[in-house]
């Protein structure tokens, strides 16, 4: 890992033997490229009706990469962002970015990853910047078949081996699937939340026939809590969750809305715990029988409807330990069926009400890249930088999306420039994902010394927008 010498751990990280996410990536003689493009989700179709701008995400990848990765990004990035990223020293060389106009010519619309596939210029252009001794890795959001298939092109432009994120599409697939998740989670005697699978039948337009077997769940564990969580096995970032009260008016209102969706067959209908914290670990598999280590752990942001709202590091889950092994039960079984790169595994923490004793619950196994890594990334560039210029450390972060009006990055410097990152104080706000601003949305980190610190500088963030 000779390119990353400099890494500082924060204080959590060495407490709890967390890795360096960035180290995870390799050495200077390893290429990552960088195609996060949300069409490797196979329900990438329902994301863009929920999801405005789904198609400038992949530019979040920019903080995770290293001056000699390369990125691919649908929509063309704000050159006032890059130039502001390689101040911080952060993301790829300037020449590292490949933007959509290179990829698709103009009006002709094809899927992303299908126009990089057959566009041998763009291949032959990424082949020309990666190192003659390098080592490729394609890093995608997901590892989907597509990826698989770009990779396969590459390796024939290039003439090497390239290594692909995920390692299995066919594993991959299946465990994204939230009821094929929680049954292997069942087998490999990790804690889940009771409950129900729930098949049903849908017509020729993709929706139920009948969502009576649902209501059917619903009664059957509505009282045990007073509430319970139905989930489509397909969906991200809440966006097929329904939370169902011991109310008729509740119970209607998901049968209704469920009864309009044409995304999923499957649903997991659980009895609703108390959750004090929703902790989300990160791990890193290597292939087959390399190491597998935890390079990631912070708590979830959930709005009311649980939806991802952001992350928060570090985390104040008391279970981290036990939540640490069931999460390498999970990471051993997909290593043994192929997978390798980043893993992410959604926790929820609470207390026994017989011994008030904290417990935790697997909720959702993610075979990809998750939000939680961008920030994690970002921390890890900056204490680089500290730890080289003898500045204080980033010993916490939190992560958000944002709603503005600010149309461009120099927006954003006007409105927010007074609350950005400085490496004197080691504390501050760093931009992220601005391709969606055309989309009134912005994603941010806010780095500082201590959890207090982070959600105090984020009610700052929100005066500054009441202004």
């Amino acid at each position: 890992m000779d390119s990353m010498l400099h890494i500082y751990r924060a204080r959590f990280d060495r407490e709890h033997d967390v890795h360096s996410i960035v180290e995870s990536l390799g050495g200077a003689d390893v290429t990552q490229i960088f195609v996060h493009n949300l069409t490797s989700l196979p329900y990438w179709r329902q994301i863009a009706t929920v999801l405005p701008g789904y198609d400038k995400y992949d530019q979040r990848a920019l903080v995770f990469a290293r001056p000699h990765d390369i990125v691919c990004v649908e929509v063309e990035v704000d050159n006032r962002y890059l130039t502001y990223l390689e101040q911080l020293e952060i993301g790829p060389a300037s020449g590292n970015v490949i933007m959509g106009s290179e990829v698709a010519a103009p009006g002709s619309n094809p899927i992303f990853l299908d126009a990089m596939i057959h566009n041998h210029e763009v291949l032959l252009k990424i082949k020309d910047m990666v190192g003659p001794n390098d080592e490729i890795v394609l890093n995608p959001f997901m590892g989907s078949q597509k990826q698989f298939e770009l990779g396969s092109k590459l390796e024939m432009i290039t003439g090497k081996k390239v290594h692909v994120c995920g390692g299995n599409p066919a594993i991959v697939d299946a465990v994204d699937a939230k009821h094929n998740a929680k049954k292997k989670s069942i087998q490999l005697d990790v804690p889940v939340c009771e409950g129900d699978l729930v098949e049903i039948e849908t017509g020729d337009d993709g929706r139920p026939l009948d969502v009576r077997p649902i209501q059917t769940a619903i009664d059957r564990h509505l009282y045990k809590t007073g509430r319970v969580i139905v989930r489509g096995s397909r969906g991200s970032s809440g966006s097929s969750t329904f939370i169902v009260e011991n109310r008729k008016d509740s119970i209607q209102k998901a049968l209704h809305e469920i009864n309009r969706r044409t995304d999923n067959t499957v649903y997991l209908v659980e009895v609703m715990l108390d959750v004090i914290v929703s902790t989300n670990v990160m791990l890193h598999v290597g292939p087959g029988g390399d190491s597998i280590v935890c390079v990631g752990i912070t708590d979830q942001r959930l709005s009311d409807q649980l939806v991802h709202e952001g992350n928060l590091y570090p985390s104040k889950a008391r279970t981290v330990r036990e939540m640490l092994g069931s999460a390498e039960k999970i990471a051993k079984w997909l290593q043994g069926e192929g997978y390798r790169g980043l893993l992410g595994l959604d926790f929820g923490e609470y207390l026994n009400p017989a011994t008030g004793e904290p417990h935790h619950f697997l909720s959702e196994i993610n075979p990809r890249m998750n939000g939680a890594a961008y920030p994690k990334a970002m921390m890890e560039y900056l204490n680089e930088k500290q730890k080289k210029r003898g500045g204080p450390y980033v010993e916490s972060f939190l992560s958000a999306s944002r709603r503005t009006d600010a149309a461009s990055f120099a927006d954003l410097q006007t409105r927010y420039g007074s609350l950005f990152y400085s490496p004197q104080t080691g504390r501050g706000l760093v931009p992220y994902n601005t391709g969606i601003l055309q989309d009134g949305k912005f994603a941010l980190a806010l780095f500082g010394q201590s959890r207090d610190e982070v959600l105090e500088m984020y009610e700052e963030v929100k005066s500054v927008e009441s202004k």
